[in-house]
Parts: structure tokens; sequence; C-alpha cells
């Protein structure tokens, strides 16, 4: 089966839902009474998954065909709750055991991992604890989870432990600016502004800055990069992610203020996940001898725009 995987945005949540649905009665009825599988499945919907990407759960789905449409064929997502990292793999019973899940999966893994997670949880369902179980989980308890509806559903506490990971590629560039760390926060979260870069020509996206927000890049002389605002502290720290194939770069933005006055402005581009091999020739070649530069020239507009705003 051929597939893609892409992280999820808002974009998305009618299509999880969906793919959820599907998984849970096409491959929970195998192994929990009708009943049981009716509430697990009870409420459901887009906006579930829509407030859980604003509280920061990151989603990925796998894209493909099945009868001959194009097709959310599952969902994966990693989450930190109470200082676990946790994550959860749903797939369409007619994409099972195809490879989706495995893939869905890494992604979310990847993600843990860049987080800085130690290990990964999961309450697995009866269907899903053998699948964890391949992908090096551990059973470490058996009980139930408490369905909304308060009835119990039987599952299987599993956890892993993952290998300290070092990102595959990683540059980081730092500059002092006059302006004060709000201010820049606010130039740079200006999409209008960044199209000042000679390199980009234009920049659409779904909507005002937020965690989960997606947008595309059109670069001067043609080609577009897809992203996701993936975290937002307001006025400290922006994350942005670059969708590649198998792999992400993660662009993170600090702003912090200097001693004395203004803000020491810092950039880190981050290359990550399974496929980050195939990229890593391509990232060096425009990022290793321009970042720098990029900073200083970025610096210099939002210094002009402060400066600007007291006239």
């Amino acid at each position: 089966m051929t597939f893609q995987i892409r992280r999820a945005g808002r974009d998305d949540v009618e299509a999880i839902a969906s793919a959820h649905l599907d998984s849970i009665h096409s491959i929970g009825l195998s192994f929990y009474p009708a009943a049981i599988v009716d509430d697990w499945s009870a409420g459901l919907d887009a906006d579930r998954y829509a407030s859980a990407m604003e509280r920061g759960e990151v989603f990925f789905i796998a894209v493909g065909e099945l009868d001959d449409r194009s097709t959310v064929l599952g969902f994966s997502s990693h989450r930190s709750l109470d200082g676990e990292h946790r994550t959860a793999v749903y797939v369409r019973g007619q994409a099972a055991r195809r490879g989706v899940g495995s893939a869905l999966f890494k992604a979310a893994e990847a993600d843990a991992i860049a987080a800085g997670a130690a290990s990964i949880h999961v309450d697995a369902s009866l269907a899903a604890s053998e699948f964890y179980r391949a992908h090096g989980f551990e059973e470490v308890g058996r009980g139930d989870h408490r369905l909304s509806s308060g009835r119990p559903i039987a599952c299987v506490f599993m956890r892993k432990q993952l290998a300290a990971t070092a990102p595959l590629w990683q540059i980081e560039a730092s500059v002092e600016a006059k302006s004060e760390p709000a201010v820049a926060f606010r130039y740079w979260t200006r999409v209008e502004n960044m199209t000042a870069d000679p390199g980009i020509e234009r920049i659409e996206t779904d909507g005002p800055y937020r965690r989960g927000m997606r947008g595309t890049t059109h670069l001067t002389g043609g080609g577009t990069t897809e992203w996701i605002v993936a975290d937002v502290d307001p006025g400290r720290r922006l994350v942005i992610d670059m969708t590649l194939r198998d792999a992400t770069l993660r662009m993170e933005l600090r702003f912090e203020p200097r001693a004395g006055g203004g803000s020491v402005l810092t950039q880190r581009m981050t290359l990550l996940g399974p496929n980050a091999a195939e990229y890593v020739e391509q990232v060096k070649a425009g990022f290793e001898s321009s970042l720098g530069d990029g900073m200083r020239a970025v610096r210099d507009r939002i210094d002009a725009y402060a400066e600007s705003q007291h006239h």
C-alpha cells in the first residue's frame, strides 16, 4: 500500500475522527462486546481532536488511496501528560497490517524523542497490545480504562524505554537586538513581515498564529514549503515544523531578554525523523553558511520595525 505520513492540522480533524471510528468498529469488535465498542466510539467528533491540538497534542496522519479515493488511513499522536509521554495509533480496518500503523508510530516516537522523552507509555486496548509489543513496548500491568460513559474497558498498560537519540543534524545562531522580546516576537509572528526575505515570494496560512496553524511558503523562483506551528509561548518561544517525507525540519525561535535592555534572538534548526538522512546534505547547504547572516538581517528589520512604532 502506498501512503504518505505528515503532521496533521486543524483541517484534518474530521478525517481523523472518521479513521478513529472506523478503527474501533472494524477492529475492536474482534476483542470487545458490541456495547463496549459503542461506548468507546461515543463522542469521537472533530472537536475532540481540535481541542487536543490546542492543548499541545501532536497528531500525524497517513494519507493514501482506498477505493480510488484519497483517504486518511489512520493517525498517531504524541502528548505529554503529568510528566509522562504518551502515544496512540489507530488505523482503518482496510489498512491494517499493511505497514501504516508502524509508519505512524515511528512519526509519533520521533516527536517524543525530539521532546526529550526517555520513555513512552500507552494504555493499549486488547486489539493493539501485540502491535505495541512488536514495537518495543513491555507490559507493566493490566487493568481498566474508564470510558466517557463510565463503562470500564480492559486494557494493557505498556511502556517503551527510549535510547538517547541525538538529532541527525542541528545548527543554532543567536543575535542581539535593540528591541524587547515581545516586540521581536510580534514582528516574527506577522506573516506579512516574513515576505521581506528575498527568497520568499508569498506565504499562505489557515489563520492567525496559534499551535496547529498550517502554512505554505512559496519560494522565489518556484517551489513551496509546507509547515505547521508546533508550539507557541507568546513573547518567548515559537516552534515551526517543516514537513518532509518521513522527516521533519524543526525551527525553534527563542526571544530572551538581554541584560541592560533589548533581547537575544536565537534560531535553532533540527533535522528529525526516520528518513532524516535523505535530507542532511540539502539542509546543510541551505542553512550552515547562511543562518547567521539571515538572523542578522531579520534582527535589523525587527529593530527598524520597533523604531517605527515610536514615531
